[in-house]
């Protein structure tokens, strides 16, 4: 939407820049707030995945048949976008839904309508 030179579409992506920085901000907020409370880096547990804790708090499984099977979903139905996209209009349609999605400007509304010697 940005390169065909879309108004609207630099407007949503500036907002959501700023949304993306405001969540990493109240994040970054968070673990800080969190550790200082409870006296606990939990920075190193997120990056090393190892948590001191009682066996009471572990997690007892961690499905990764439920994971590969989200995975699999997930890659179906990313693989059946692109191939459902329709180039002369620029839209593509929900595998299963046929639910049209429009991606960006059409091939014939280039220009807005206006005037060609802007």
């Amino acid at each position: 939407m940005i390169s065909n030179g879309n108004e609207a579409g630099e407007e949503l992506h500036e907002i959501a820049s700023y949304l993306l920085m405001a969540v990493v901000a109240v994040h970054i907020v968070g673990v800080v707030w969190y550790s200082l409370r409870h006296k606990e880096n939990i920075t190193s547990s997120m990056i090393t995945g190892c948590k001191e804790a009682s066996p009471d708090d572990a997690i007892r499984s961690s499905r990764p048949i439920v994971g590969i099977v989200f995975l699999l979903l997930i890659s179906f139905l990313t693989v059946r976008l692109f191939q459902n996209y329709d180039r002369a209009s620029g839209t593509t349609t929900f595998p299963g839904l046929g639910i049209t999605i429009p991606l960006g400007e059409s091939e014939g509304s280039e220009g807005g309508g206006g005037d060609d010697n802007d």
